[in-house]
């Protein structure tokens, strides 16, 4: 949702007006994901509002305010004039500077641990797995020949409608490419490009699927993108084994996968 940042917080604190209001209540109706965080945003806020610790600056000034109150409707000569004068604005300054670094606290350990849902859009990056992983074939059959030309240059479409974050579109590709006969030779492949699309479709069960059937090679790729869509499915505990096997090893993924798990506590 990170596209969304800015709108989410203007939402949050009642600036956007006109068309951008009406726009982006459209979009909280049409994406449950967005609304869930738009959701958490605004508890965040009332949770600062409502915080103890804002209570007490608000009591502190306002007790402040009446002895200002107070010690103005003194006689000019009794007043210390120098002390009215420079410690109201000290003090307005520091309670000012406690109730920034309360608000700053919140959004910090906010950050510490972050929903499912932040944590798979930080992490799943199906364009870098591709520029990882070169044209391979799993089993015997078909090579590139001038031949196969069309199945290889359709196989290339759909790795570029991932690249362009466009799945449907990818998933037409991909089924097609099953019905052609070169495709026995490439079908862990294709399950792989098919799962990294139904993730990217928002299809996480049917993702699991795809990984799961993958034969042979692949390993790392395998293991990382299961874990992101056992995450995505709700399947926490199968997800965090994923993570931990990905960070105790040698694969390329190991220092995310620790990453991830940092985020989950």
């Amino acid at each position: 949702m990170s596209e969304f940042r800015e709108q989410i917080e203007l939402y949050a604190l009642g600036k956007l007006s006109g068309e951008a209001l009406e726009a982006f209540r459209a979009r909280l109706e049409a994406d449950p994901e967005l609304a869930a965080e738009v959701s958490r945003e605004l508890e965040m806020l009332q949770a600062i509002r409502t915080s103890d610790a804002v209570d007490a600056f608000r009591g502190a000034l306002a007790a402040q305010e009446a002895g200002w109150v107070q010690e103005s409707q003194q006689p000019a000569a009794l007043l210390p004039k120098k002390r009215f004068v420079v410690l109201r604005p000290f003090i307005r300054a520091i309670a000012a500077l406690l109730l920034l670094l309360l608000v700053v606290l919140v959004f910090w350990r906010r950050g510490i641990t972050k929903s499912p849902e932040e944590i798979f859009a930080a992490h799943f990056n199906p364009a870098e797995a591709l520029e990882d992983r070169a044209l391979r074939r799993d089993g015997s059959g078909a090579d590139e020949t001038p031949a196969a030309a069309p199945f290889f240059n359709l196989l290339r479409g759909a790795e570029a409608d991932l690249r362009d974050n466009n799945a449907p579109e990818a998933l037409a590709k991909i089924d097609r490419l099953r019905a052609m006969p070169e495709s026995a030779a490439y079908a862990d492949q294709l399950a792989w490009l098919a799962g990294l699309a139904r993730l990217q479709n928002g299809d996480a069960e049917i993702a699991i699927r795809e990984l799961e059937s993958i034969r042979q090679g692949f390993s790392s790729q395998k293991r990382w993108f299961l874990a992101l869509a056992r995450l995505k499915a709700g399947r926490k505990e199968e997800a965090v084994t994923d993570f931990e096997a990905l960070a105790g090893s040698s694969s390329p993924y190991a220092g995310e996968a620790r990453k991830v798990l940092e985020e989950m506590k």
